[in-house]
């Protein structure tokens, strides 16, 4: 009896897929977001098994619910037979103003979809019929570059994803918008807001690809410094600093338009092969900052949670720039991008979702996420030797606990891009004696 072929699915096309369907979910995140009176239906407090224990209260939104649907769909419909492989944060069932439960999902045609959506938002067949004109709207971005070999090939059953649709959905529930601070990271608001799709081995539970949208990176009308005219000075309040992030001369924004864009950034790391969204992506652009802000720099930055304890972080402050972040992706990304050399997380408050996508990112430019706990009970000259093993990995769940807890990061992280900053960081905590 003959053996079953193995499929084989190229990474080029998952690449591809992932960022369109990250960028249907970013349109959705924003449409969502864009009428006040609208996104008051679409908000629904998660129930006790769902809900992150941090946080006395955990919102999850129709946006939450129905991008994670959409890319459920959309990468299904590209890659039949993965459908199982794909989990996310969020249950798709959602509770409307009139207590009815309804399962949201994305329906065979628009007109359909929007019916089911119309359950969801007490009748308003307006806002349902652009939720499911956008659900329904062939995304395809155009090729992306640089591309990967197209030798690179995975079987479809060793291919799992995890989907964060609304990372920092506090922050989306609130909707206001912070200035970024000095080292162009926002402590708060809609800017932390990110799409988060990490795919990873089933047989090893190592990040393969990560792809980030974040669809409110900035406003999306500009004017540079150079164009700023009388008529136009009055209506500008700040420099935008996140432009650093993509090596760009100085941007200011203009707040008589109320709208958003956004941006997505991507990473791979499979065995030799590493690559991301742009090269530039992985230079330190601190002297850069430093040069156009005045901001003395002898200190490495480092971003961690407003939750951490008072203890760690006036310790923290006296060897680092400490910069207080919120959105776990949010806060990787920042790492990733050379806005931060590390990322510290001593609690067990982020899950599988939350990390996958940007830990892959991280790996494509040789940092990574290590598990806090493993590191610490390590001594200090063997950790290099043990970098592979002490990464987060994302095919198995936590023992002895349930509900989302399974899935959950208990042991704390660190984020990190090059290892010189994560032994610095390690052997303080050696010091301080930190026990998470």
């Amino acid at each position: 009896m003959g053996t079953e072929q193995q499929q084989l699915v190229k990474a080029q096309e998952l690449l591809q897929t992932l960022v369109n369907a990250s960028e249907k979910a970013a349109n959705i995140a924003r449409a969502c977001r864009g009428e006040s009176t609208l996104f008051s239906l679409l908000v629904e407090e998660k129930k006790d098994g769902e809900k992150n224990k941090r946080f006395f209260q955990d919102f999850k939104t129709l946006a939450d619910v129905l991008v994670q649907e959409c890319v459920r769909h959309d990468v299904s419909k590209r890659f039949p037979g993965i459908e199982e492989s794909i989990r996310g944060e969020e249950s798709n069932q959602f509770t409307n103003t009139l207590g009815e439960s309804i399962c949201v999902k994305v329906m065979a045609t628009g007109t359909e979809t929007e019916n089911l959506l119309a359950k969801v938002l007490d009748g308003n067949k307006n806002a349902a019929a652009l939720l499911a004109d956008l659900v329904h709207e062939d995304i395809n971005n155009s090729v992306v570059e640089p591309r990967l070999d197209s030798s690179i090939q995975f079987p479809l059953n060793d291919i799992g994803i995890w989907i964060d649709p609304i990372d920092s959905t506090s922050e989306y529930v609130n909707g206001q918008w912070e200035k970024p601070g000095v080292f162009g990271i926002a402590s708060s608001g809609l800017q932390s807001v990110c799409v988060l799709i990490g795919m990873y081995s089933v047989s090893s539970g190592a990040p393969l690809l990560g792809v980030v949208n974040q669809p409110f990176y900035a406003w999306d009308y500009y004017l540079t410094l150079s164009s700023i005219s009388p008529t136009t000075a009055g209506r500008i309040d700040s420099v935008h600093l996140t432009s650093f992030v993509v090596n760009q001369p100085f941007y200011a924004w203009d707040y008589s338009l109320n709208r958003w864009t956004g941006r997505c950034i991507w990473g791979f790391c499979h065995q030799k092969t590493t690559l991301n969204v742009d090269e530039k992506l992985c230079h330190n652009i601190s002297s850069e900052l430093a040069a156009n802000c005045n901001t003395p720099l002898d200190k490495s930055v480092i971003t961690i949670s407003s939750s951490e304890a008072s203890p760690l972080v006036s310790a923290l402050k006296d060897k680092y720039e400490v910069v207080f972040a919120a959105g776990a992706g949010y806060k990787v990304v920042n790492v990733a991008c050379g806005l931060a050399n590390l990322y510290l997380l001593t609690k067990g408050s982020t899950f599988r979702w939350d990390t996958c996508a940007p830990h892959a990112i991280l790996r494509s430019m040789g940092g990574g996420v290590m598990n806090l706990k493993k590191v610490l009970s390590l001594p200090l000259d063997s950790l290099l030797d043990n970098q592979e093993n002490l990464q987060l990995i994302y095919n198995s769940p936590e023992e002895g606990v349930s509900g989302v807890d399974r899935w959950c990061n208990m042991d704390g992280l660190i984020a990190y891009r090059d290892t010189a900053s994560l032994l610095e960081l390690v052997q303080f905590l050696k010091e301080v004696n930190l026990k998470p």
